[in-house]
């Protein structure tokens, strides 16, 4: 049985975000529980549909991130994970 890895390293990290689909516009309010260099899991993000174009807005400290991004994976209850990309 092949045993699926990250990409790249995942770095804890508990942040509010907002998770815009750039499609319909609807935004939610979730949170972040991990980095890397290629994404984040999103929580509980179980409601965003495997594939869909986000724009991910991360608060910390005062400070906001944005990027765009695309969802890769959605787990039942689990959270979703976005690829982000900078276009």
């Amino acid at each position: 049985m092949k045993v699926e890895r990250p990409r790249a390293t995942r770095y804890l990290f508990c942040a509010p975000l907002l998770l815009t689909d750039l499609k319909t516009g609807n935004a939610t309010s979730e949170y972040t529980k991990d980095l890397s260099l290629f994404g984040c899991n999103v929580v509980p993000g179980d409601a965003t549909p495997l594939g869909t174009r986000t724009r991910i807005q991360i608060a910390y400290k005062g400070q906001i991130f944005q990027a765009f991004g695309q969802v890769v994976y959605v787990r039942k209850g689990g959270g979703c994970g976005n690829c982000v990309h900078q276009d």
